[in-house]
């Protein structure tokens, strides 16, 4: 079974004459150890779409099935508390608390979510991985955008979901730590069996990748890995 599952998903903005078709009949399907690719020309549909996968939009129709249940016959209330247990986000916009200092976004975390979030070992690692340790007592307007966006990888893995779904991950970072952090969630698909779907233009990521879905004009389909087409 999938861990995700879209059948004939469509999302429209607007309504009558204003009415425009961000995505068009979306199947697709990711399961648990798979990194998925999202790529596509800006404007695509390529953000709805992770948006909607993580249930921060609503699809107009079509059926989203996560972990074997029906996202959309789920209240509001059920579906962030599912989100919260299952689902990790690493955004381009970091969505870092200015008002905390980076020790203090992961204090709050456990606060939300008081139970099986990583152990403090795993956390010291992986901290140290991507290179962060000397960053806790710092706010996120002390630090650079690539460090912000290495707390935010961190905050992101910190609850242990089972589903990251990351837009533009490395866009903030230098080279080797951009391959760095795809090697990092490489591992955690497939030695701990997540599923990782990414939305990147950058084509050295298609080296970490299981597949490549594409987006064109609200459109989607799995591709050949090697076709590096990214624009």
């Amino acid at each position: 079974m999938a861990t995700i599952e879209l059948n004939n998903v469509k999302k429209v903005f607007g309504v009558d004459g204003a009415a425009t078709e961000a995505l068009i009949n979306i199947n697709f399907s990711a399961n648990k150890g798979e990194v998925i690719a999202i790529t596509g020309p800006s404007g695509s549909g390529k953000s709805t779409f992770m948006k909607i996968l993580g249930g921060i939009l609503s699809a107009t129709s079509g059926e989203i099935m996560i972990n074997g249940l029906n996202y959309g016959d789920m209240n509001s209330k059920q579906q962030s508390r599912f989100r919260l247990d299952h689902i990790g986000f690493i955004l381009q916009a970091y969505n870092l608390l200015p008002y905390l200092k980076v020790k203090d976004q992961f204090k709050l975390v456990d606060k939300v979510k008081k139970t099986g979030n990583m152990s403090a070992d795993e956390w010291k690692q992986l901290a140290a991985e991507l290179k962060v340790t000397n960053l806790m007592n710092k706010y996120p307007d002390e630090l650079s955008g690539g460090q912000q966006q290495r707390v935010a990888i961190l905050r992101a893995l910190y609850t242990n979901p089972d589903i990251i779904l990351a837009d533009e991950p490395t866009a903030a970072l230098d080279g080797q730590m951009a391959i760095k952090s795809m090697e990092l969630l490489q591992e955690l698909a497939h030695k701990q069996n997540k599923t990782v779907i990414v939305i990147t233009h950058d084509a050295r990521l298609l080296n970490y990748v299981d597949k490549n879905y594409r987006i064109v004009d609200g459109q989607g389909e799995f591709i050949d890995t090697d076709d590096d087409v990214l624009v």
